[in-house]
């Protein structure tokens, strides 16, 4: 038996037995990582072969210490919503682990089992085959020992799965501390191509792992000019304040500097700091931008006319804007629709929706430039790898995805800076 299972299952049997009496909920979960741990610590004496063992005996390691830090911090935990949350995520996470354990073993067996014998009707919808499997987890374990401090952190578990996509799902969600345990769903379909699988699953990792160069204050000033273009796309929409392009556009740029002021120094106050970077993780930052500018949204009806007559004369002073007499009532009409087009972008909450779809392209952006770079992947062979990846097909002339393409212009843009 590994040292590390003896010395979980002290752990837990303690937690168990000081936990039996108002804490029955935890109690349970120690109960259901004992029997766990006990059928693991028989592996080795049955069948099984090294390649099932590797597969599911480093990730219950690490989920074993994950869970028992989960469980002692539910203990001494004073808010009830949030201890009845982590307790909740634990049960879940305990049941998936098993859940995934539990097929890996007959997966394997089933392929062992059709090896002597031909049956009509299986069990399992699927075979798994554990060489492969192990020559992925063994590409993920590689992963982990180059990109982080700790190898006993994160652990990844192969799982095959009738789904049409490569997806992941991460155990012991509310755990704060670094370091996770994720279940790497792999279609059946395509386990067997491992130019395909190998890039997903090294995209998929790097959802996870590294930290420094994920850059997340650089990012946060993307995220905000971002979500400032977007909204100068909502706000300007049918609106045109003369033919001369470059000025319409100046006069636009100006009124954006002027309705977002807000946001841009907080973000540059934020990334003057030093220290811990927690507040630029994806979801605080989705968070703060998105109230910076709702608030800067509300205010710009406030005197909206009086603004855009005063950058337009600074116009009309330079000599740019020889017509304004003619079109002095464009102006008005102009001040009418941005009126519209603000309260259309706050009724549709269209700044939730630019944030959601920000910080999922950003995600996905940066986990395709790890990937590209770790493996020195050519455009052709990236590209191929997404074309792969994708549900379905469509037709592009009556589709726009602009989460593609805005992924793709961020990806390019960023793996052109390290080309030679």
């Amino acid at each position: 038996m590994g040292k590390w299972i003896t010395e979980s299952l002290e752990i837990f049997k303690r937690m168990y037995i000081e936990c039996s009496g108002e804490e029955s909920a935890i109690s349970n979960c120690a109960m259901s990582m004992v029997k766990i741990l006990n059928g693991l610590s028989e592996m080795k004496y049955t069948q099984f072969h090294q390649y099932e063992m590797k597969m599911i005996w480093n990730p219950m390691e690490v989920f074993s210490k994950q869970c028992a830090e989960q469980l002692e911090y539910a203990r001494i935990c004073k808010d009830v919503e949030e201890k009845r949350e982590i307790i909740a995520d634990v049960e879940r996470s305990i049941s998936a682990i098993v859940d995934v354990s539990r097929n890996i073993l007959d997966g394997t067996a089933n392929v062992e089992r059709q090896a002597v014998q031909s049956l009509a009707l299986e069990a399992n919808m699927y075979e798994l085959s554990p060489k492969i499997c192990v020559f992925y987890a063994d590409i993920l374990e590689n992963v982990i020992k180059l990109f982080t401090d700790d190898g006993k952190q994160y652990a990844f578990m192969i799982h095959p799965t009738l789904q049409s996509t490569i997806e992941t799902r991460i155990l012991l969600k509310k755990r704060e501390k670094s370091g996770k345990v994720i279940v790497v769903y792999i279609p059946e379909g395509v386990i067997e191509e491992y130019d395909l699988v190998s890039i997903c699953l090294l995209h998929e990792a790097f959802h996870v792992i590294t930290k420094q160069e994920r850059k997340r204050k650089e990012r946060s000033v993307s995220f905000a000019l971002h979500m400032i273009i977007y909204m100068r796309y909502y706000l300007f929409q049918e609106v045109k304040f003369c033919e001369d392009e470059e000025m319409n556009n100046r006069i636009k740029d100006r009124l954006m500097e002027y309705w977002f002021t807000e946001l841009i120094a907080q973000i540059r106050k934020d990334n003057s700091r030093d220290g811990d970077d927690k507040i630029f993780y994806g979801d605080n930052i989705r968070v703060q931008i998105e109230d910076l500018a709702k608030k800067c949204l509300a205010k710009i009806n406030n005197n909206l006319g009086n603004v855009i007559m005063d950058i337009v004369f600074k116009e009309v002073e330079k000599g740019g804007y020889p017509d304004f007499q003619t079109r002095f009532k464009q102006t008005e009409e102009n001040v009418e629709r941005i009126q519209r087009n603000v309260l259309n972008t706050i009724i549709e909450n269209r700044v939730s929706a630019v944030g959601d779809l920000l910080l999922f392209t950003f995600r996905e952006a940066y986990a395709d430039v790890a990937c590209i770079l770790t493996l020195q992947l050519t455009y052709e062979q990236y590209k191929n790898a997404f074309a792969k990846s994708i549900q379905f097909r469509y037709d592009a002339r009556s589709y726009r995805d602009y989460n593609k393409e805005l992924r793709e212009n961020l990806v390019a843009r960023t793996v052109v800076k390290f080309l030679p």
